[in-house]
């Protein structure tokens, strides 16, 4: 920043809203996925957003990912691994939400300018 840099007139830049960005966009290329019917790119698309946030889960979640994990990618039968990765996206939903990843809190103070 400059010397004429004002904090009243600036805005202040949140790395949050540029991972926010990224785990948005692969959400959506996870829909296109699966509306395709490409449940392996689904799958690993889902497994590609885990790995943006996995700093937020603590070590029993991360544990119950990895379980997931193993049972699908070991799962010789589509169908059933199909319905592991539905239960492993739900998860991944789950805790999205309980973490609040994506959602504004009380203490949110962003400046956008």
């Amino acid at each position: 920043m400059g010397d004429d840099y004002d904090p009243l007139k600036g805005s202040k830049f949140n790395m949050a809203q540029l991972i926010l960005f990224r785990i948005h966009n692969m959400e959506t290329r996870a829909a296109n996925f699966y509306r395709e019917g490409d449940f392996r790119s689904w799958y690993f698309e889902w497994k590609n957003i885990k790995l943006q946030v996995i700093g937020k889960f603590s070590g029993t979640e991360r544990k119950t990912l990895k379980k997931l994990e193993r049972l699908i990618e070991t799962q010789k039968k589509k169908s059933i691994r199909i319905r592991l990765i539905e239960r492993y996206v739900i998860k991944m939903q789950d805790l999205l939400e309980e973490k609040e990843i994506g959602l504004i809190s009380k203490g949110d103070d962003t400046v956008f300018a």
